[in-house]
């Protein structure tokens, strides 16, 4: 049997055994894959990343590094990437923007929000527990009832399958504006056009994704419509590679922060210095 065939009868017992929930076997049956083909790498099979991921011994690496600043821990991340969904070191939904935004937007947010976001998910939920009112539009039917199911009564899941209702918030229930807008969805360019004419003057909109060179137009009708940004790269929920998530705001008071950065409580975790009480 050639090199490449051995490979791919590896491959193969490697996707069985992690249908199968034997990610440990999987893991190894991947890294004997590798072994007989290199070629394999550099990022053509990386859907096969995950049985490699849940294969490694990562419960005994957490227990051998300090619990307390041990941020695969403390931030959620060890718990999202086994849950598959973006949450805390307690289990709580998160959004899946990347782990900067997430801290820089939570002292900010404000109980008396109402919240627009094109595309929903566990974000929904972090800003119903945090805002007065959130409205998620899904143009999804499955994800859409998957999603409604678990909301709050201060969440409203709009379906919107049709392009142009989805995006022209035809079905929305508040015509806004809003204070917060959330573009994580289909069609960001037009949602971002639209999201600029829907939120209050001192309101923020959250552009996920944002290094994508798909949403240049989006971010950019924004700038040229005089809104400022900030970028937040770094790593996201349950992933290995690091992202952006850009956040565009027209006054400047929604930079102010009295907390110092020694009494900031996050909802991923403390740093290296809070968690040894320095």
């Amino acid at each position: 049997m050639s090199d490449q065939a051995t490979a791919d009868a590896l491959m193969g017992q490697a996707a069985q055994s992690a249908r199968e929930g034997r990610f440990p076997d999987a893991a190894q049956l991947l890294r004997r894959a590798l072994a007989v083909n290199g070629s394999l790498a550099g990022g053509r099979h990386a859907n096969l990343c995950e049985p490699l991921k849940r294969g490694a011994d990562l419960e005994n690496v957490v227990r051998l590094a300090p619990f307390r600043i041990n941020a695969l821990v403390t931030t959620g991340w060890l718990n999202s990437l086994f849950d598959g969904r973006p949450v805390d070191a307690g289990g709580r939904p998160i959004p899946w923007f990347t782990y900067p935004a997430i801290d820089f937007l939570e002292p900010r947010v404000q109980r008396n929000w109402t919240v627009l976001e094109w595309g929903c998910g566990n974000s929904t939920l972090w800003w119903a527990a945090r805002t007065r009112h959130v409205i998620g539009v899904e143009h999804d039917r499955s994800w859409h009832q998957l999603i409604a199911s678990d909301a709050p009564e201060n969440a409203i899941i709009v379906l919107a399958e049709n392009p142009d209702r989805y995006v022209n918030l035809q079905d929305t229930p508040d015509a806004g504006p809003y204070d917060a807008i959330v573009i994580d969805g289909e069609r960001r360019n037009q949602c971002a056009r639209r999201a600029a004419s829907s939120v209050k003057p001192d309101g923020v909109i959250v552009f996920d994704n944002s290094d994508r060179k798909a949403y240049r137009d989006g971010l950019a009708f924004l700038m040229d419509s005089g809104w400022k940004r900030l970028d937040f790269f770094g790593l996201i929920p349950s992933y290995l590679y690091r992202g952006c998530t850009s956040i565009f705001y027209r006054d400047d008071a929604f930079l102010n922060s009295r907390v110092l950065p020694c009494d900031h409580q996050s909802c991923v975790g403390p740093t290296c210095a809070q968690g040894l009480g320095e």
